[in-house]
């Protein structure tokens, strides 16, 4: 793209699942070509369809690919881009990612898939028997690579290279361990993984990976993973054969998992079983393991029904009940269990959004997914949208920035204060847990008015807006306060426990987590957001693949000391990466050995330009030359394109090959 003299916009992360964003940089830049999973785009023409009233968009070309694309995505997609060319992409990291592709046109209807596709120029893609024989025509074969974008070996990995990567025919072939077949009009038809790979999110994940470690987490007898299907996707699940003397503990076993595994590879489910079921020649019964699942999901919905009162109360439950794809649903489950994410959810705030403007009620996409993210229930979605169209009912207890959970005659409320994003989203995983103790009401405060809450300048947001929330908390006259912050909401929660004590109100417990105010200015908007990332319970390594957290987080410590607490703009990327390549310089050009190798591993980790070349830098500066790259102006461009050209031979040819 770069190469033809185009330009490529990559959503901010913050805002990465949100439809009204992309609609917003499409406009803004005239996009063309548009690169994503399926899913994405399936949630971006959905909110087209249902809000988008303007002239036509300059898309005309769409890639999908890093999972399986809906048979009837590219029939919708044509009713509204009417003149787009829709391509269908696939192949594997091993062999350039992109080696097959099938364009989907107007009129072409699938069956149970959409075609793999015809091999792209200089590659090639066989379907092969058990005898490395040519498959006929709609038999079942494994799949393999040919052609110039085979990569050359697995780094390090001599036996794994040599069982994927062989001659045959006097042709290099990489196996990829996926079943195929090709159809009579001489494409080829995917049919899955051959191994125990699959595929969730996009992510190809082995579930011999995650079972090792559960093991090493729980240190059980015995343990499977495998997948359930969950509103028509696959989920994670897993059972474990605890020892006999083992403590019986979902919560920590998924706890001790985050320490080994990416977010993506947590089971959506963990149970724990006497043994594991298998079948009459000793196979794991895989099935009879999903059967446990999928009887746990359907008895939770089986005997439990929303009394469906009036016309909004109909209306949530019949566009919850379509997206979830559930049987029945009741007020208060909390939609995240029953299989929601994120995409699931940004259809459901959709759907509302039209809900609410039959009533010419302005109200944002943004405010309402905020809403629902927040309060990911159909009782809560229901008070807001007749909040929205002035019906609020007396039956639910609420202000606009609270949210009380089981409202009861007890004297005990626990108070959950809302992170520097406005949210409790944050709380809903312990929600959930504490919600199974009789402890007493649950009062989450998040902010409604984001407006409002940004207009406040910062050196006064806590005194505001904890004064606000004092009077609040004094109005529903509770005797045993117990009051709970994370990041910015422990500051808000200290706060509010002194205006309280101030005023003669008992605080019966004050628990702060990971707060601690922000000393200096951050004006660097990468920074920035690293810093915010755990508020959605990610960390950067979950966003950007191997970079490791905690060098990041020692660099930004680093950059504060120099800096007085601030963290200058530019600090860690400028337009052009340059700041990567400055940042290795920097490390090296010190004394300190462990920063040198730090830099060196640090940026060996960047999958870019910038950080390979600082790589070589900082290996070549371990060398004891670092004496050499003083003489060049290392801020600028052609400062460090004369750098790079008095560079060691073997150093400049491999950054010459880039």
């Amino acid at each position: 793209m770069l190469a033809t003299g185009g330009t490529i916009v990559i959503p901010e992360k913050v805002r990465y699942k949100d439809p009204s964003y992309w609609l917003m940089l499409v406009e803004k830049w005239n996009i063309t070509v548009w690169n994503s999973v399926p899913a994405f785009m399936e949630m971006f023409v959905d909110y087209l369809e249902r809000f988008y009233k303007g002239e036509k968009l300059s898309i005309n070309k769409i890639l999908l690919s890093g999972d399986w694309i809906p048979v009837k995505l590219p029939e919708k997609i044509c009713r509204f881009l009417k003149d787009v060319r829709i391509y269908s992409l696939g192949g594997a990291t091993e062999a350039s990612i992109w080696s097959i592709y099938h364009e989907c046109k107007m009129g072409e209807s699938y069956n149970s898939s959409i075609p793999y596709g015809v091999p792209l120029s200089n590659q090639g893609f066989e379907v092969l028997d058990a005898n490395m024989k040519p498959c006929p025509d709609m038999v079942q074969g494994e799949l393999y690579i040919t052609g110039k974008g085979l990569a050359k070996e697995y780094l390090g990995d001599v036996s794994k290279t040599q069982s994927s990567f062989f001659w045959l025919n006097n042709k290099r072939i990489y196996k990829t361990g996926d079943f195929g077949r090709y159809l009579r009009n001489g494409e080829i038809e995917f049919l899955g993984r051959k191994d125990s790979q699959i595929k969730i999110s996009g992510h190809r994940i082995d579930t011999g990976e995650i079972e090792n470690a559960i093991m090493d987490c729980c240190s059980g007898k015995n343990c499977c993973v495998t997948t359930v299907d969950w509103n028509n996707e696959p989920k994670l699940v897993a059972v474990i054969v605890p020892k006999e003397d083992e403590k019986k503990d979902e919560k920590s076993v998924r706890e001790a998992l985050k320490r080994y595994l990416p977010q993506y590879m947590i089971p959506f489910f963990l149970q724990f079983i006497d043994e594991i079921p298998c079948t009459s020649n000793g196979k794991v019964d895989r099935q009879a393991i999903r059967k446990l699942f999928i009887d746990k999901r359907d008895d939770k919905i089986q005997h439990k029904r929303w009394e469906l009162e009036n016309l909004i109360d109909k209306e949530i439950y019949s566009i919850l009940i379509s997206v979830l794809k559930v049987d029945a649903l009741y007020p208060d489950d909390n939609l995240f269990e029953l299989g929601a994410d994120s995409l699931l959810m940004a259809q459901i705030a959709g759907r509302v959004k039209e809900i609410i403007e039959q009533t010419k009620t302005s109200v944002t996409f943004d405010e309402i997914l905020r809403q629902i993210l927040n309060n990911p229930t159909g009782e809560a979605i229901t008070t807001f949208v007749k909040s929205k169209q002035n019906i609020l009912t007396s039956e639910n207890v609420r202000t606009d920035d609270f949210r009380i959970i089981e409202k009861t005659a007890k004297d005990t409320v626990y108070i959950f204060f809302h992170t520097a994003l406005g949210t409790t989203n944050c709380y809903r995983f312990v929600e959930k847990e504490l919600r199974k103790e009789d402890l007493g009401d649950f009062l989450f405060i998040n902010v409604e008015d984001v407006e409002w809450y940004y207009s406040i300048q910062y050196h006064e947001l806590v005194d505001r807006i904890t004064d606000e929330y004092v009077r609040k908390i004094e109005q529903l006259h509770y005797k045993n306060i117990n009051l709970i912050g994370y990041c910015l909401g422990g500051i808000l929660a200290l706060n509010v426990a002194v205006k309280l004590l101030e005023k003669g109100i008992e605080v019966n417990n004050l628990f702060v987590i990971d707060s601690y105010p922000v000393s200096g200015k951050v004006e660097d908007q990468f920074i920035d957001e690293v810093i915010f990332l755990p508020n959605y319970q990610l960390m950067l390594s979950e966003v950007l693949e191997d970079v490791d957290d905690f060098k990041v987080m020692e660099f930004i410590t680093e950059v504060r000391k120099r800096n007085n607490g601030n963290i200058p703009q530019n600090t860690f990327f400028t337009e052009n990466e340059k700041t990567i390549f400055w940042f290795g310089i920097e490390l090296v050009n010190g004394n300190d050995v462990e920063k040198k190798l730090m830099s060196f591993e640090y940026a060996c980790n960047w999958n870019s330009l910038s950080g390979y070349v600082c790589a070589l830098v900082a290996e070549w500066c371990l060398n004891d030359e670092i004496s050499k790259g003083k003489a060049y102006n290392l801020d600028e461009i052609e400062g460090i394109q004369k750098f790079i050209e008095s560079l060691p031979g073997e150093i400049k040819q491999n950054i010459v090959k880039l």
